[in-house]
């Protein structure tokens, strides 16, 4: 008499479970030798956030959404007029980007820069008009009511908030004194923590724009949608911080949000 012995079903399931999950590992460790500069990786988010609606008005009061922000590299900035020192260094650092950008037309062409104002009780449009054109008439300024301002400030993850004890017409405002940086198709992608020095975030700029253009043509398409981390990933590009090429995996797949001062006082 002969007794037959069945594989139990489940030892199989988990066999193969333990086989893809080594097949992941392995794919990770191939590609952990492109990683990204540490200055890279201090500014770029591991995972883009699309900007939802915006509604603000610019300088020459016309109507400024998110669709204005497609189509081109955008450099953001919150701050205001009256701001007595990070806000005028900081769109002087913009203007020095902007001129060193300008040795390329084809990059300055897909480049804008814009400053939202913190402060819509006192920059009115023509306020914020006269203060962007002593940097540059080709930056935009933007404002709007109190509650369209904190929405784009949300959608950044951005702060401020108003010294206490000031009186109303002279009192300060404490603000994220970082640049953020948003791709042609109104995602952001990362942020220049300060203190910003030119000549860094031009080199880093172009390096972002060129690992862009470089995954969007292993995408197989020009820039005509935004990219896919997996891709990002699958290539190397984003930083494997941890050792673990399974730890690596999970990190890509979490949201992060590195360079972000949110503290940075005036």
């Amino acid at each position: 008499m002969s007794t037959s012995h069945t594989f139990p079903v489940g030892t199989l399931v988990l066999f193969l479970v333990w086989l893809a999950v080594m097949a992941v590992a392995f794919f990770w460790s191939r590609s952990g030798d492109q990683d990204l500069s540490p200055e890279l990786r201090a500014v770029l988010w591991p995972q883009p956030r699309t900007l939802g609606s915006i509604t603000l008005v610019d300088q020459h009061r016309a109507a400024l959404s998110e669709d204005r922000l497609r189509g081109h590299w955008t450099f953001v900035y919150f701050g205001y007029t009256r701001c007595p020192d990070n806000c005028p260094t900081s769109l002087s650092t913009l203007k020095q980007v902007s001129n060193q950008l300008s040795n390329d037309p084809e990059v300055a062409s897909e480049v804008q820069y814009l400053f939202v104002s913190v402060d819509p009780d006192r920059d009115s449009p023509e306020v914020l008009g006269s203060y962007i054109a002593y940097f540059d008439d080709e930056f935009i300024g933007a404002t709007g009511t109190r509650r369209e301002i904190d929405q784009v400030v949300m959608q950044f993850g951005a702060r401020y908030a108003k010294e206490e004890g000031s009186n109303r017409d002279t009192f300060l405002i404490r603000h994220t004194a970082s640049f953020f940086l948003v791709d042609p198709h109104a995602q952001i992608v990362g942020a220049f923590s300060p203190p910003h020095n030119p000549d860094a975030i031009t080199s880093l700029f172009k390096e972002i724009r060129g690992i862009y253009r470089a995954a969007a043509k292993t995408q197989g398409s020009s820039l005509s949608g935004p990219l896919r981390l997996d891709v990002f990933a699958r290539d190397g590009y984003f930083a494997r911080r941890n050792s673990s090429p399974l730890l690596r995996g999970a990190e890509l797949l979490s949201y992060g949000r590195s360079g972000v001062d949110l503290t940075s006082r005036q």
